[in-house]
């Protein structure tokens, strides 16, 4: 057990005590957004105080350690959003977090067939612009487009670079 990110853990602790207790009297669904979005963080340090543990379970706190912060980061952006209580936003959340934490676990497993890990990249570009353009005639903002030119540059990326020496570290 790695116990160098029990202060880590424990200043993120901390501050979602602090966070929640001062929202607690405002509490809107930003500040509960981003909440969750600290949670994850904290749940990102305790699971990679497990990672250096022999077999599944430093395999599964690998993956747990990783997709949380992932999805953090996700949640974060989601919560920037000034038209997140549309439902395509939703739709976009839900795919963005479920390819973010398929793609993390297939990337830690070992071996898979390289198709499977091309297949859940692309998605990274398959569901923002398919959200995007679904709901286009209804719902139509440049932030939504900046979020499928991020994730679709993303997928490029790891098209690129995930089957090189060390590649899955890297992506």
């Amino acid at each position: 057990m790695d116990w160098s990110n029990l202060p880590d853990l424990g200043c993120v602790l901390l501050l979602i005590y602090a966070f929640a207790s001062v929202s607690k009297r405002g509490q809107t669904l930003q500040s509960r957004i981003w909440l969750v979005g600290w949670i994850l963080i904290a749940v990102h340090f305790a699971a990679s105080m497990f990672v250096m543990k022999p077999g599944m379970i430093g395999g599964l706190s690998n993956w747990i350690e990783l997709s949380a912060l992932a999805d953090a980061g996700v949640i974060f952006i989601w919560a920037s959003l000034p038209y997140r209580q549309r439902s395509s936003s939703l739709w976009l959340l839900a795919g963005l977090l479920i390819v973010n934490t398929a793609y993390i676990g297939l990337a830690i497993l070992s071996p898979i067939p390289y198709w499977i890990l091309n297949l859940t990249a692309v998605m990274y570009c398959i569901v923002p612009l398919g959200v995007t353009l679904f709901t286009a005639r209804q719902f139509q903002r440049p932030e939504r487009w900046v979020n499928v030119a991020l994730f679709s540059t993303l997928a490029v990326f790891l098209l690129v670079v995930q089957h090189r020496a060390g590649g899955p570290f890297l992506a």
